[in-house]
């Protein structure tokens, strides 16, 4: 399975957390980590990740288990297991790769239990169980481009974050931690530097998705009233610690500058950074549907120059969309950075001009707009 059509290259090898940061780049941008609040099984779920890190099974642990103990869910369901496909002979087994389907069958101590299949796509269902430990796994595939092992695990979380996982309240991961040392490796809790500020923000700009978010998770989450000043641990927003922040900046824009791509969670300032240094390609420079900028956005007035994300604070109804066409590029880089009231959000100082990337609810709404044209006519 492909992400946004890319393969996970593991090039970042993580040692332990304390290892000179100008030692690895790549695909991360930063790690920080939570506490867990609870943390049932938890010798279990270290043995089971210990058994897959043995194996060279590059892997981490996400989904409603991981954000009921990081305190985001009040139950879960299960967990998701994704999984670097490498030619690991085991993963053959675990994704299905044989003549005939294998119901059963175990890997040491753990027993796993085939219970569902979504075809076309890497995904299969287990319920794996230990002594009396037994829990739902959703196993995800994911396409290397390189191998991996190990040894990218913690590479390997940020890559989904930043190609898979959409809504902040999803980035919370448990992996292992490789040490240079004889020592068992340490079990790592993940978490986004942005995961307890953003809430429900969807960077794919879909209200639909929003919607449909809260309703199936409303049976794990003790969420009922989004929009009218909700105090629950998905719509209460905390700014990022400040080592966090630190960590971020640091490992972005002082260690892989050149990675820098101008992406919906780059505010004003990170971006002039970007643009100063010089060290950025002009193409990671550009708003993503140049040469055309579309913003979407509300304000107070309609010829107002403050104007803010709809789902930021801020006075204003919503207005659909303000578009307009740049040629040469040089025109592109002069607005965006000296029109920062009229392209940028007033509030978070995230850009306004990233178009709705959610392809199904994209393609529903067009499908409907189509339809009431023809009615029109």
């Amino acid at each position: 399975m492909l992400i946004n059509n890319k393969a996970f290259n593991g090039t970042t090898f993580h040692f332990d957390i304390n290892r000179k940061l100008g030692l690895y780049a790549g695909n991360t941008s930063c790690f920080t980590t939570f506490r867990p609040v609870q943390f049932p099984s938890e010798d279990i779920i270290y043995r089971f990740l210990h058994l897959l890190f043995k194996l060279s099974i590059c892997c981490f642990m996400c989904g409603t288990f991981t954000q009921y103990t990081a305190d985001i869910f009040d139950d879960f369901e299960g967990a998701i297991l994704f999984v670097a496909l490498t030619d690991n002979p085991l993963l053959r087994l675990i994704f299905q790769k044989h003549d005939i389907y294998i119901d059963r069958f175990n890997i040491n101590e753990f027993d796993f239990l085939l219970t569902g299949i979504i075809p076309g796509y890497d995904m299969f269902q287990y319920v794996v169980s230990c002594k009396n430990f037994s829990m739902l796994f959703l196993i995800i595939g994911i396409n290397t481009s390189q191998f991996c092992n190990p040894l990218s695990n913690v590479d390997f979380v940020h890559f989904m974050w930043d190609n898979y996982r959409r809504f902040n309240f999803k980035k919370y991961a448990i992996t292992l931690l490789p040490s240079t040392t004889p020592s068992l490796p340490q079990m790592l809790c993940l978490q986004y530097y942005r995961a307890k500020s953003d809430g429900w923000k969807d960077y794919g700009n879909c209200d639909d998705c929003v919607q449909e978010n809260i309703r199936n998770l409303r049976s794990l989450s003790h969420c009922r009233q989004p929009d009218i000043c909700c105090s629950c641990n998905i719509c209460k927003r905390q700014p990022p610690s400040l080592v966090h922040l630190a960590t971020h900046v640091l490992l972005n824009y002082t260690l892989t500058l050149e990675q820098f791509k101008l992406t919906a969670d780059i505010t004003h300032h990170q971006y002039m950074y970007a643009v100063r240094s010089g060290r950025v390609a002009i193409s990671n420079l550009l708003p993503p549907e140049y040469p055309c900028i579309r913003l979407w956005f509300r304000c107070q007035q309609q010829d107002s120059t403050y104007r803010f994300h709809r789902d930021c604070p801020g006075l204003g109804k919503w207005h659909s969309e303000i578009e307009c066409e740049y040629d040469p590029f040089e025109e592109v880089f002069s607005d965006v950075i000296h029109l920062k009231d009229q392209l940028w959000c007033n509030h978070c100082e995230r850009g306004l001009f990233f178009p709705k990337t959610c392809t199904i609810h994209s393609e529903v709404q067009l499908e409907e707009e189509e339809e009431e044209e023809e009615e029109e006519d």
